[in-house]
This record gives structure tokens, C-alpha cells and sequence, in this order.
């Protein structure tokens, strides 16, 4: 039996393979169940909300093109909540502030994964996909 050479994950709209160079990585599982909430906080104080699953949608493509046409912009920094906090945990949105404080030129994303009735919790937590084609940066 032929071993199963790529896969399509609907929620990126991407296929990935296993042929090489990607063969020593093997195939993804798909994030089906595993829902990402991302805020983007812009050096502007305007903050809008990317939600990386069926690319392009139209919020994130508009999130996208404002961090693009932000002249202020010098860094992207991601921040991603330790396992067993949540979005709503203080501490990620005062460092966002920090960070934005100390450098006004940086962009923040605050993130969250949580899990559908059909992942376990610690599954979601486990799982890190982000995919910003170039097209929509």
C-alpha cells in the first residue's frame, strides 16, 4: 500500500506534501477543531482581528493591508498565552502595552487557541499554525 504523499487542510486552503525537501517533516494533521483567536494591535492604536482559517476572508486580508500600509511599522512581535490561560489573561494584553510602549514602532498579535468539541483541549494547545500568504501581507 502506497504511504499517503500530501493532504489538504479546507480551514488554509493549502495542500502540503511529503516529497522531499518536506519528507523529513512528514504530513500535518489539519487543525479541524482547533479555532485560533488573534488580535493584531497596530503601532496606531487601531487593533482588528485575523482569523487565519479559509484564506483570504475579508477581515484579515483588510487587517493585513493595514499593517502593510503602516509607515510606523518597524517589528512584528507575536505573543502566544502559556497552556491553561486563556485570551482574557491579563498579563498578555499588558505586555502588548509594554511592548508598544517601549517600542511605539512595533505591531503586537495577542493569540489564543482553543479547542472544538472534537480536539481535546490539550490537543489545541499543542497546535501552532500561521499562514500569511505574501499575497495578503
Amino acid at each position: 500500500m502506497a504511504s499517503r504523499t500530501n493532504i489538504t487542510c479546507p480551514e488554509l486552503n493549502v495542500t502540503f506534501t511529503n516529497e522531499p525537501p518536506f519528507n523529513v517533516l512528514g504530513l500535518p494533521e489539519c487543525a479541524s477543531g482547533v479555532r485560533p483567536k488573534m488580535e493584531l494591535y497596530l503601532p496606531t492604536g487601531e487593533k482588528c482581528l485575523i482569523v487565519p482559517e479559509y484564506l483570504p476572508n475579508n477581515g484579515t486580508v483588510e487587517c493585513f493591508r493595514k499593517l502593510k500600509e503602516d509607515m510606523s511599522l518597524k517589528k512584528l512581535v507575536l505573543v502566544i498565552h502559556g497552556y491553561l490561560k486563556s485570551f482574557e489573561t491579563e498579563w498578555l494584553h499588558q505586555f502588548q502595552k509594554d511592548i508598544q510602549e517601549v517600542d511605539p514602532g512595533a505591531a503586537v498579535i495577542v493569540s489564543y487557541w482553543y479547542a472544538t468539541s472534537k480536539v481535546h483541549d490539550k490537543q489545541a494547545h499543542c497546535v501552532l499554525v500561521l499562514r500569511a500568504p505574501a499575497q495578503y501581507v
